[in-house]
């Protein structure tokens, strides 16, 4: 990837996209402790609850707890 060139990372300019439509549009921030706070609860939303495209539409920590149910039963004796 080209510096200056972020189109050329679509994961990372539809991350971009969502948290300044969904997080930074929709909050008037009083100060930075409020900024961190509401970001990081933002953020806890985002990978607990948020169903992804990319992930069969699971959260992050289903797709988690999936993936390791799936690879504790695959483990040989």
């Amino acid at each position: 990837m080209e510096p200056g060139s972020p189109w050329q990372n679509p994961y990372v300019e539809s991350f971009h996209n969502r948290f300044h439509g969904e997080c930074l549009n929709r909050n008037w921030f009083i100060n930075e402790l409020d900024a961190k706070v509401t970001i990081a609860d933002w953020r806890e939303e985002y990978n607990t609850v948020h169903p992804h495209g990319g992930l069969d539409y699971l959260s992050a920590a289903n797709q988690s707890t999936r993936t390791k149910a799936t690879t504790t039963r695959n483990l040989p004796d």
